[in-house]
């Protein structure tokens, strides 16, 4: 595949169960789904772009357009677009306790995007382009750090779907203490 070339690894799904073994969007006992990322084309995707951390990770994303956080609230534009330095395009909230997919590994963050029908992206299921979508990635500052990302379903009740964090709708990792909620 060519994205590995430009030292992208493969984008997957992440399927997690709480202790009572039902579906939810971030526990510690959770399995990566190789090619599962239905939204980059490093994943199951004919079509589409990279996800933010593989733009990253090529180079084609700067941290012009990054934030590192742990709270606040933000605007993101649409991953699509080129844009301004200091236009937000990629969120990234480091993770301190880490599910076993990346255990042992520094740098380990929750990264969020917008993405808009452009291009590539033109193709996609209409809920992806009124909500986030949410990745676990890893990151360094070698850049091609060739890790895997990991995209999370925020409908995981309803198999089959990696639906994006829709307005008005919370996701809580309660492990790491975050509450992300789309304005």
């Amino acid at each position: 595949e060519l994205g590995h070339n430009f030292g992208a690894h493969h984008a997957n799904d992440y399927v997690c169960l709480d202790k009572n073994k039902n579906p939810t969007s971030i526990s510690l006992e959770c399995s990566s789904y190789e090619y599962g990322d239905a939204y980059d084309i490093m994943g199951s995707s004919s079509k589409g772009y990279f996800n933010a951390p593989h733009r990253e990770e090529t180079g084609w994303l700067t941290n012009d357009n990054i934030v590192i956080t742990t709270e606040g609230t933000y605007l993101l534009k649409p991953l699509e677009n080129i844009e301004l330095p200091g236009a937000i395009q990629q969120i990234k909230l480091p993770i301190n306790i880490k599910p076993e997919f990346y255990a042992g590994l520094d740098n380990i963050y929750y990264t969020l995007e917008f993405r808009q029908p452009i291009e590539y992206d033109a193709n996609f299921n209409s809920h992806v382009y009124s909500g986030i979508l949410i990745h676990l990635a890893r990151s360094d500052d070698k850049r091609f750090s060739f890790y895997q990302t990991n995209l999370i379903d925020m409908m995981p009740a309803q198999q089959g779907t990696m639906e994006s964090l829709q307005v008005g709708k919370s996701f809580i990792d309660e492990i790491n203490r975050y509450n992300i909620t789309l304005n």
